[in-house]
């Protein structure tokens, strides 16, 4: 009997942690568009491109928060190398972990929630659905992953690109994914 209700028991550990685990994973939440042509009226070019080079940006944010993590991690260094010559010398000093704490609480570096990076990518354009036309457009966005939720292109891949803004230079999120074949693009903007 008491076999058959730890069995039980085990049985409803695993449902509940099941159900747990069953809530809305943590992703980017894109609204679906009710047809190809109002999801492209939220656009200013929708091209058929071929991605070609990318580049990562450095902004001088990402650049201050790499200098002032590694000025930390040496300062951390030889505090615990002197910590151990101390120790070695038979000084009196507090445990490691006081001696940390303390650390801990006189440095000014208080590391960012995250980074996030950005990237160029130069599309060769096939076709133009709708926008300005131009041979070549330069579409900036941030990296992968939350809680940007940014995408990155494989050079050498035709894409049905939806992208923000003008004069060649353009902005995509993977919320900005094209949600319908091209056929549906054609046919909503009058461009077979």
């Amino acid at each position: 009997m008491k076999i058959i209700r730890n069995i039980r028991r085990a049985g409803l550990i695993a449902a509940a942690v099941l159900a747990l685990g069953a809530g809305p994973a943590l992703a980017c939440s894109c609204a679906p568009a009710e047809s190809a042509e109002a999801q492209a009226a939220g656009y200013d070019l929708v091209a058929v491109v071929t991605v070609g080079e990318s580049w990562a940006l450095e902004s001088e944010s990402e650049t201050a928060e790499a200098e002032a993590y590694k000025s930390y991690q040496d300062e951390k260094a030889e505090a615990l190398r002197t910590y151990a010559e101390a120790l070695a010398a038979g000084e009196d000093v507090p445990p490691l972990a006081d001696f940390m704490d303390n650390f801990y609480s006189q440095s000014t570096y208080r590391p960012a929630p995250y980074v996030i990076g950005s990237h160029l990518t130069m599309m060769h354009v096939q076709s133009v659905l709708k926008g300005e036309m131009s041979r070549h457009v330069v579409v900036k966005s941030m990296d992968p992953g939350m809680p940007a939720c940014g995408v990155r292109y494989r050079p050498g891949a035709q894409v049905l690109l939806l992208a923000q803004g003008s004069n060649g230079v353009y902005r995509t999120s993977m919320c900005d994914r094209a949600q319908f074949p091209l056929e549906d693009f054609e046919a909503a903007l009058n461009t077979e």
